[in-house]
């Protein structure tokens, strides 16, 4: 959902990167205040060894599709789009 949402996918293929990547909770989004901008962060270091990284927008659209997944999970629906999505949350 997150790729699904225009979260930008960062891999963790440098030093500074992989520090990173280990300095952030696994498989949570974090809110993060960056040059005066909210930044939106998710360490999967077990799939894709990387960070997503968006702003408000993009954490919005995940909001949205979020709710939309539950909506359709309560109602019986594999998924509002009509297929399943695998990967990050």
């Amino acid at each position: 959902m997150l790729a699904a949402a225009d979260f930008h996918m960062v891999a963790a293929d440098t030093p500074e990167r992989q520090e990173d990547l280990r300095s952030r909770p696994p498989h949570r989004i974090v809110r993060l205040a960056k040059d005066g901008n909210v930044e939106y962060t998710y360490a999967d270091p077990d799939k894709c060894h990387c960070l997503y990284v968006g702003g408000e927008k993009e954490y919005s659209e995940y909001e949205r599709l979020r709710v939309d997944k539950e909506i359709a999970r309560r109602a019986g629906v594999s998924s509002p789009s009509g297929g399943a999505r695998g990967g990050a949350p």
